[in-house]
């Protein structure tokens, strides 16, 4: 999906425009913004008015991971979620785990696993895995990545980054087993980082 679904509401672009007005606010405005990044500061003034109402889904991202937002929630993807049967394989954590007292990474964040792709590589449901995605994949790392539809459809899945696709590792006949062409516009797949940490809480009952 190179631009924005032209299938959004009214409501959704309204919505859209609003979330990253506050990215692009942080970001320290659409001039310092476009500058850093590469991106003419008429584009960010169009995107953000509506004049132009399907802004690259590449260049949302570039300003989702300069200003530390997630493409997701700029995308209203929370209120409107994406069409079709795509379960999110992995959802935004909220909170503090006990077990870690240190910051998580700036540019990535952490992550509650809700899939099974990857259990023959030691990542189960309810793991809360970090991911940095200011560092760039090694073979045969655990990477989540944004997969795009044609219809305007958007999913987070977790797979063994293998180039030149991406790759699951489980036996859960419910999984589909097909791998994932790598893309590199980042148009269809755009892979966002590798995982760093895992952490799997242990429930002690008293």
């Amino acid at each position: 999906m190179g631009n924005l679904s032209r299938e959004w509401t009214d409501e959704r672009r309204a919505e859209f425009r609003a979330r990253l007005a506050q990215a692009v606010k942080d970001g320290g405005g659409a001039v310092e913004l476009g500058k850093r990044l590469g991106i003419p500061k008429s584009n960010i003034y169009n995107w953000l008015k509506g004049t132009v109402e399907d802004p690259p889904t590449t260049s949302i991202q570039t300003i989702a991971d300069a200003t530390g937002y997630d493409l997701d929630w700029i995308m209203v993807v929370d209120e409107f979620p994406a069409a079709g049967n795509f379960a999110e394989e992995a959802v935004p954590f909220s909170g503090a785990p006990r077990a870690w007292a240190m910051k998580g990474p700036v540019d990535g964040g952490r992550w509650t696993v809700t899939t099974r792709a990857l259990e023959l590589a030691g990542v189960l449901p309810g793991d809360l895995a970090e991911f940095d995605f200011a560092l760039a994949p090694r073979p045969g790392d655990v990477v989540i990545a944004q997969v795009y539809g044609g219809d305007g459809s958007a999913r987070t899945v977790l797979r063994l980054w293998r180039p030149p696709v991406l790759l699951v590792a489980t036996a859960d006949a419910a999984i589909d087993p097909q791998p994932i062409p790598l893309d590199e516009t980042g148009a269809a797949v755009n892979v966002r980082g590798p995982m760093i940490r895992l952490l799997r809480e242990r429930l002690i009952r008293r």
